[in-house]
């Protein structure tokens, strides 16, 4: 039964109704039956209950403040009225998991950078799992079951994305009301993360760039380009030709494409240029590298082990290339880690105090020295690497 109450619903109190660690309803005093829900992400709305026909029925309204408490309580007046003389369906079919998880996807990780990843995860791991299943009848079971797979193929930390993939989606079901409770709440992360320190010694970076070439086009010259600026994997991959500039000697990534949302500028070095005179160039395909001529390259994960293979370096990933990059640029080459975090693009450096200052710049000239000098540090491996720079970082200008 619709619990009583002893308060009208005002605006007031509608409005200061905050989210707590579980959902919870506020009943009406004023209109028997009718109420608020409160999410503990924040969304409410309005719902009517009524036994009809003998069971106990529940229809959402609509949500606040799109809908006011006034026209709420209209219509919740006359849907009230209509359940009283059992005109109301008792309960609609049960909602499919396939449609439920394409509406999700299309909804709520649709403007996502993220969504084909999250997209690719779910019809590889759970769609032939939950084919056909009822939205309403997916049991925590289920769902250990799937993550329980992923571990044992040994991908822990696939299986961490996709429980928490998952747990957003229903949680999203739960907001919606297509389901009374969520069924990975209590399931713990399946697998222990530490933070990556992984960075590759000169002596590795010479064997990646030197079996990078071996691969040929398009992963070869991608891995290598990768190692020279010091960018992210799908800044790289991703990138046109008219975002390149051969004159200027420049590659600019727009805000768009730039993970953090900021446009940015990246010095291409004497290495970085030769590389990209040695690219295919096709007739109506923008990008440096693809597989069909018409997207950019995919497939990292295979071309990445083939690599291994051949460089006899492994226990890394691509991502710890711009780590390695920082780390040599610092050490061995003496650069300051402000400017370090300038080429790398990264919206706020670890640098604290006065030095910080200094980030407030652009520091473009200092950023193409970095650059200039990390491909003439790449392409002298051959002979040995430098000694880690004697004189200390070097100094920014004074602005």
């Amino acid at each position: 039964m619709p619990q009583l109450s002893a308060t009208n619903l005002t605006d007031a109190i509608v409005r200061n109704s905050k989210p707590r660690d579980k959902r919870y309803d506020v009943f009406d005093a004023k209109l028997r039956g009718f109420g608020l829900r409160v999410q503990t992400s924040g969304t409410k709305s309005w719902f009517v209950m009524r036994r009809v026909n003998g069971k106990m029925t529940r229809k959402t309204i609509g949500r606040y403040p799109e809908i006011t408490l006034a026209n709420a309580r209209i219509g919740a007046s006359g849907i009230l009225s209509r359940m009283a003389r059992g005109e109301v369906t008792v309960k609609p079919s049960p909602l499919l998991f396939d449609e439920a998880i394409d509406d999700w996807i299309s909804r709520d990780q649709g403007q996502n950078k993220t969504v084909q990843q999250v997209r690719n995860a779910i019809d590889l791991y759970v769609r032939t799992a939950l084919k056909g299943r009822k939205l309403n009848a997916i049991t925590k079971n289920d769902i250990n079951k799937i993550v329980d797979g992923i571990m044992d193929s040994g991908t822990g930390v696939q299986a961490n994305r996709l429980l928490a993939y998952l747990r957003r989606f229903f949680n999203w079901c739960v907001e919606r009301d297509y389901l009374n409770s969520n069924p990975t709440t209590g399931i713990p992360k399946p697998f222990k993360e530490r933070s990556r320190d992984r960075v590759l010694s000169a002596e590795e970076i010479q064997a990646v760039y030197d079996a990078s070439s071996q691969l040929g086009y398009p992963f070869g010259p991608l891995f290598q380009l990768l190692t020279l600026t010091g960018q992210r994997r799908d800044e790289v991959g991703e990138a046109t030709w008219d975002e390149i500039d051969i004159e200027s000697a420049t590659w600019t990534i727009g805000s768009g494409r730039a993970k953090n949302g900021l446009g940015h500028v990246v010095h291409l070095s004497n290495q970085a240029l030769e590389l990209l005179s040695t690219l295919p160039r096709f007739d109506g395909q923008n990008f440096l590298f693809s597989t069909n001529q018409v997207r950019p390259v995919s497939g990292f994960s295979k071309a990445k082990k083939r690599l291994d293979r051949l460089s006899n370096v492994d226990g890394w990933t691509l991502h710890d290339l711009r780590r390695s990059f920082a780390t040599h640029a610092t050490e061995r080459l003496g650069f300051s880690p402000v400017v370090i975090d300038k080429v790398l693009n990264h919206q706020s450096g670890a640098v604290r105090g006065v030095a910080a200052v200094y980030q407030r710049g652009a520091y473009l000239k200092e950023r193409k020295d970095v650059l200039t000098q990390w491909g003439e540090f790449v392409s002298g491996l051959q002979n040995g690497p430098p000694p880690p720079a004697s004189i200390g970082v070097k100094q920014l200008p004074k602005k």
